[in-house]
């Protein structure tokens, strides 16, 4: 699925306001400014001037191949039967500014630094209560779910309405925080989301499902000896149609 292709229902449900000056258009973008120049130098996107020589940006802009694809690449990412149904951007900045902590501490980037420690050390944390001490490279942790994905999303799309559930673009599937905080809302298994209360065809009751998704939703947490085991019971997706519900019993 080409995500540029869906972009034109995506650009409708935006709203801007009517002009955007050279940092916030590159925030909006997920970019940073020197790259934003860099576009605006090989004629990507040529802004428009004030009458006092200012650059901006306007809904205008939104056109421009160049933006279409760094807002493909910024999070928007989650599609059912090929359709946009859930523009939402992670934010980053889960601690206080820097700016305000200046007031209390004389440290505010100690601070901050703590801060999101403990945050990571709350996504180590794995749903039967153990913390992980040796955390595989981010480089393996991509390459391990890419192998995963490549053989489950085909599936997912040839038979999407079997499955009955949205599909997710293989940046939210390598999320941490989209696989764990997403438990209490939503049940994420292979790819496909179970709203809460309706079981899936495959998994059956719902408890079941709750079961399986804390098993699956560590999959970035796997030690090596965990993740050939994974790897060896996830070969049998490709001969056995009955493997789905058996792939972790």
């Amino acid at each position: 699925m080409d995500i540029t292709e869906t972009m034109a229902d995506l650009v409708e449900t935006i709203t801007m306001p009517e002009r955007y000056n050279v940092t916030e258009f590159a925030e909006f973008l997920g970019l940073n400014r020197r790259t934003l120049a860099r576009y605006e130098k090989a004629g990507d996107v040529v802004p428009h001037r004030t009458p006092g020589g200012k650059p901006y940006y306007d809904s205008r802009h939104l056109d421009c191949p160049r933006v279409k694809a760094a807002l493909g690449m910024k999070d928007l990412g989650r599609f059912k039967m090929g359709r946009p149904v859930k523009a939402k951007v992670v934010d980053i900045k889960s601690s206080p500014p820097v700016k305000k902590q200046s007031k209390k501490t004389k440290k505010p980037q100690l601070r901050t630094v703590k801060s999101n420690v403990s945050t990571f050390e709350d996504l180590q944390r794995l749903p039967e209560g153990p913390i992980l001490e040796n955390i595989p490279p981010l480089v393996g942790l991509t390459k391990e779910a890419s192998l995963v994905w490549s053989t489950v999303f085909p599936r997912l799309i040839e038979q999407q309405e079997f499955y009955a559930g949205d599909v997710l673009t293989f940046r939210d599937y390598c999320s941490t925080g989209a696989l764990i905080n997403k438990l209490e809302e939503e049940l994420v298994v292979w790819g496909y989301t179970l709203p809460d209360g309706r079981a899936s065809p495959l998994l059956g009751e719902l408890n079941r499902a709750k079961t399986l998704f804390k098993t699956l939703g560590t999959i970035l947490h796997l030690t090596p000896d965990s993740r050939k085991h994974l790897k060896s019971r996830i070969q049998e997706l490709s001969t056995d149609d009955e493997s789905w519900a058996k792939v972790l019993q």
